[in-house]
């Protein structure tokens, strides 16, 4: 709490050390982090930009055909832990999750194994 009564004497000193280190071979970025997510996104869209690039996408190539399924019987997809999906961002539809892997998947609630006190997982 002492920290926000020397907000002034903080940003005056900042000021100073840009001032006098913002140098045009190490120069200082700046961003608006009021928004911890576009402050990334921000962030690495910039630094990203200094990078020479130029679009190397292949040509597409055909694929043969998938195999058959056959008598195989795939999991049941609440058995799966799933990685939120947050890009892009999409508005939730009913019965799905707004982070779903794709817009058809449900994604099930996350399940965290509990371990012993000896950090091992206990037994079912």
């Amino acid at each position: 709490m002492m920290a926000r009564s020397k907000w002034v004497d903080y940003s005056k000193a900042k000021d100073a050390m840009f001032e006098f280190s913002d140098l045009p071979d190490s120069p200082w970025h700046v961003v608006d982090a009021d928004d911890k997510y576009c402050a990334r996104l921000n962030t690495i869209r910039h630094f990203l930009g200094f990078i020479p690039y130029e679009d190397l996408t292949p040509e597409p190539i055909e694929l043969p055909p998938r195999q058959k399924v056959g008598k195989y019987l795939r999991p049941p997809i609440d058995s799966q832990k799933w990685i939120p999906r947050v890009y892009p961002p999409q508005p939730p539809s009913e019965g799905h999750h707004a982070n779903a892997a794709s817009a058809s998947v449900p994604v099930p609630a996350v399940h965290v194994e509990k371990k012993k006190k000896d950090g091992k997982k206990k037994k079912k």
